[in-house]
Formats: structure tokens, C-alpha cells, sequence
């Protein structure tokens, strides 16, 4: 694995867990500058979302689950559910 060109920029975007959304133009423009010559950060980043959208979809999916269980049980309504 690659080491980040800028320590100290790394350490703050890994500390943020590279949300910068948030922040002033100025200071995400660097962020993102950053973030595009820096391959080590870009992998971590793309990590990050990588998880974020499996634990999203793994939510979503569980709640459909649920949800489909529910109306199963209550169109059968079996007497011990009550």
C-alpha cells in the first residue's frame, strides 16, 4: 500500500472519515485536490463509501425482510401470533 504524499492533510481527511461536504469551499477545494493526486487517500476513501453503501443496502434489504414477513404474518394470521 501506497504512504499518503501530505501526512498531515491525510490525517485530518482520515479523522473526518472523508466527509467533506460540509466545509468552506476554500478548504474543500484542497480537500479534493488532495485527494485526486493522492492515491493512498483515494483508496481509503473509495474503501470508506464502498462500506457505507454494503451497510445501506444491507439495511434496506433487512427492512424489506421484515416488511415482507410482517404482511406474510398478518394475511395468515395464525392463532399463537396474537
Amino acid at each position: 500500500m501506497s504512504a499518503c504524499i501530505d501526512p498531515f492533510v491525510g490525517k485530518i481527511l482520515a479523522s473526518w472519515r472523508y466527509d467533506i461536504s460540509g466545509l468552506a469551499p476554500e478548504m474543500s477545494g484542497d480537500y479534493q485536490a488532495h485527494l485526486a493526486s493522492c492515491t493512498h487517500c483515494h483508496a481509503r476513501q473509495r474503501l470508506h463509501r464502498t462500506i457505507d453503501l454494503t451497510l445501506i443496502g444491507l439495511a434496506t434489504v433487512s427492512t424489506l425482510v421484515f416488511l415482507f414477513a410482517f404482511v406474510v404474518i398478518h394475511h395468515f394470521s395464525p392463532p399463537h401470533a396474537t
